[in-house]
């Protein structure tokens, strides 16, 4: 077979494992304990009252198929599997949830797009997606950098934007709690926002210990949030955990969920989030080589 070949049955070996392990994933503790916790937010609740569309936005989700580190294609690919089981509870159109990572390599995007995902998107944003405020958008970071929180709030900071955020990912409360002050001071943003904003943390029942650990739905539910002007923020390159814009990114076409830059203009260069997976523990009675299944 030629390379070619072997790609083009490798991309549907990993098309067919995450279409069954989605089927399988449906049926956790873990997805039901989610999917509560999901349909408890306030701004889910209002969003289903007022028939409003959920953009989904998913960032930093890293290598699913292709990659020397076993376990963190592991990871990467039960987090897509959670992304597809939120979006079809929704009844989100697949074809307008954004997928993106720098890292993505062809064969995945192609794996992304069989899947019915919108991976198309070859521009590095930086995280700095504005929100329409006449919908709700939910980001889905999973373990990703704070630089990218921080980007999206820094984007989205006013009340009528930040009112129609979900973001899922790392605890916000913990970032604050166990970072120094130093690196504190270049994510201002996520600081701030810590004084209003609600974190629910997700129960980690999954039989994978190390998937969806410190994960955590985050929202504003406040009218008057404190929202000072705390300038564009700016990243030391030597504590960068991302992969930085080669200056490709443009605004988005008009007519699209988001676009990039604050209140429509292009922001300046930061940085976008390349995920750093923890290992992925084998739980008592599975073997690794179930995992790398």
């Amino acid at each position: 077979m030629s390379k070619k070949q072997i790609k083009m049955c490798l991309n549907f070996f990993f098309f067919r494992k995450i279409r069954n392990n989605l089927s399988d994933f449906k049926n956790t503790v873990y997805f039901k304990s989610f999917l509560q916790t999901w349909q408890s937010c306030p701004l889910v609740v209002e969003a289903a009252q007022e028939n409003k569309q959920v953009d989904i936005i998913c960032l930093g989700l890293g290598n699913f198929a292709e990659g020397s580190i076993q376990n963190s294609l592991v990871t990467s690919r039960y987090q897509l599997v959670l992304l597809l089981a939120l979006a079809q509870q929704i009844n989100r159109d697949l074809g307008q949830v954004l997928v993106y990572d720098p890292v993505f390599s062809h064969g995945e995007k192609v794996v992304l797009e069989r899947l019915n995902l919108r991976a198309n998107d070859n521009s590095n944003r930086e995280g700095k997606y504005l929100v329409k405020p006449e919908n709700l958008t939910l980001f889905f970071l999973p373990h990703c950098p704070k630089q990218l929180l921080n980007n999206i709030l820094w984007t989205n900071w006013s009340v009528n934007r930040l009112n129609k955020l979900v973001i899922v990912g790392n605890s916000l409360s913990r970032i604050v709690t166990f970072t120094s002050e130093s690196e504190l001071k270049s994510v201002a943003y996520v600081r701030a926002s810590s004084d209003f904003v609600t974190e629910t943390p997700i129960e980690n029942n999954f039989v994978y210990s190390d998937i969806f650990n410190d994960t955590s739905l985050h929202f504003v539910r406040s009218s008057e949030p404190d929202l000072k002007d705390l300038g564009a923020p700016e990243y030391n390159k030597d504590d960068l955990e991302f992969v930085q814009d080669d200056g490709s990114s443009k605004i988005r076409d008009e007519g699209d969920p988001v676009v990039l830059g604050r209140d429509g203009d292009q922001a300046g260069p930061v940085a976008n989030g390349l995920v750093h997976h923890g290992a992925v523990q084998a739980p008592p009675g599975h073997s690794e080589a179930a995992l790398q299944g």
